[in-house]
């Protein structure tokens, strides 16, 4: 399964639900390339479900790939319980963005 269009959407939408262990599933079966904003959504829906281990993984790799908009890290809201931690602070601090 590729995720493209409806099904990225699909797992967004799960996302917004707050149903992340879903979205993961949706997203960690697809045949999608690894991009950086593929392992931001997947930072993201693993920080949404709790585990911060592998949401700080995905979010590092996603900044090692490119991706740059922190104030889109900012707003989201998955990320939040985050925050505190200081390898998230470590991450952001790679931006001139306040936190």
């Amino acid at each position: 399964m590729k995720l493209v269009g409806g099904d990225f959407g699909r797992a967004q939408a799960l996302s917004a639900q707050q149903r992340y262990d879903e979205a993961l599933n949706l997203l960690l079966k697809s045949s999608e390339p690894k991009t950086a904003t593929y392992l931001y959504w997947l930072g993201s829906f693993y920080a949404g479900a709790g585990n911060k281990d592998k949401a700080l993984a995905a979010l590092e790799k996603s900044l090692d790939l490119g991706f740059e908009d922190f104030p889109a890290i900012n707003a989201n809201s998955s990320f939040k319980s985050l925050h505190d931690d200081p390898r998230f602070q470590q991450l952001m601090h790679l931006s001139n963005e306040p936190q």
